[in-house]
């Protein structure tokens, strides 16, 4: 049997070997002898994504497993567990992503109850389906973000989740949607000078920045009893960071445990989608967006365009919709000025859709081990 899987090794990784370091190879080799039947391997190879573990973690938890974690070297400096627990964490394993990708090779060898990988490609570029067909084991649950990877053959050799069903019938069983953070959120007042923050990376092939640059340079912020808050990193040097605006601020890349303190602060947050911006197309039919699990995880509405709120599951129950440019500084007025039991209503009403849609996952988690 040892010799079988070092043999196995070797063929496998005869093009990495010249790129492993000898303790990476030793670390493989610790791995795959590891017995742990009665626990759940999570693997996310990227270093994105991994604000989601959390999440899954607490799912097996409630279904009776703890969780090891084999992850992306590089997401170590993040450190998303902040606030978890020892009696939801088990042992948290880094390598670099060339290793925790190729180790998956051997599954089979994986002495775990159930393996669950949190993310289907690697940089964006590599396809677990199309590299790693060893993958369509019972005990293996894969996370797709990105529709458009998936073929119906997919969906037949794999058992597949997904983040959202984009309204689709079909898909409503695979969902197993990440919104937990570490914590139960409470239902809270409005911020006398109300928060409005924009999560996320300022790219304009991502979002519909141009709004938000427009409200930057218009003059209606300051007649406003208001903040906007943008936090991310700026990927285009045309978006004005450097502005004397008022109440305006700029948080660039930060921690997780930052990113929460600031979010618990905030009041709303808004979603800058367009339904006429081509890098927004995807969005609402075959991806979602990490601000909609940052709106349910801390109770927070969204202020959203209605068209990619409605695929997204949100209602103006619990979200404020504009239809596009020509509203949209109504809504953030309407958000600013809201009184205060209005405000608290959103939140039970997004309260009730957190626990309808944890329920949810939780029920297709539980029939995905069943099977």
């Amino acid at each position: 049997m040892l010799l079988h899987l070092i043999t196995k090794l070797i063929k496998a990784f005869k093009k990495e070997l010249k790129i492993l370091h000898p303790g990476e190879i030793l670390f493989i080799f610790k791995f795959l002898s590891r017995s742990c039947k009665d626990r759940v391997l999570i693997v996310e190879g990227n270093n994105f994504h991994h604000e989601t573990l959390p999440s899954y973690i607490k799912y097996f938890s409630d279904l009776g497993y703890k969780c090891d974690l084999l992850l992306d070297s590089r997401t170590k400096k993040d450190y998303v567990f902040f606030n978890l627990g020892e009696n939801l964490l088990g042992e948290i394993h880094y390598a670099r992503m060339v290793v925790v990708w190729n180790l998956l090779k051997f599954s089979k060898f994986l002495k775990y109850k159930y393996i669950f990988i949190s993310s289907n490609d690697i940089g964006c570029k590599w396809r677990i389906f199309t590299n790693l067909k060893n993958l369509r084991q019972n005990n293996v649950i894969i996370v797709e973000h990105d529709l458009s990877n998936l073929s119906e053959n997919d969906y037949k050799n794999y058992k597949l989740a997904m983040l959202c069903d984009f309204s689709r019938s079909e898909l409503k069983n695979h969902i197993i949607n990440p919104h937990w953070f570490g914590f139960e959120p409470a239902v809270s007042n409005k911020n006398k000078r109300c928060v409005i923050s924009v999560v996320g990376r300022i790219d304009y092939s991502r979002l519909d920045y141009e709004i938000i640059e427009d409200l930057i340079k218009s003059d209606y912020l300051s007649d406003l009893n208001c903040e906007l808050r943008l936090i991310g990193a700026c990927m285009d040097e045309k978006f004005p960071i450097n502005t004397k605006a008022c109440n305006y601020k700029h948080i660039s890349r930060i921690t997780f445990e930052q990113l929460y303190a600031y979010i618990n602060e905030t009041d709303f947050l808004l979603s800058s989608y367009n339904k006429g911006n081509f890098g927004n197309t995807d969005y609402g039919s075959i991806k979602t967006s990490g601000q909609n699990q940052l709106s349910l995880g801390f109770l927070k509405p969204l202020i959203i365009q209605k068209d990619f709120a409605q695929k997204f599951g949100f209602t103006k129950k619990c979200a404020l919709f504009y239809d596009d440019k020509s509203d949209f500084l109504n809504v953030i007025s309407d958000a600013v000025n809201m009184h205060n039991d209005q405000y608290i209503e959103l939140q039970k009403n997004l309260l009730n859709y957190k626990k309808e849609l944890y329920n949810a996952s939780l029920k297709n988690l539980s029939n995905f081990i069943k099977d």
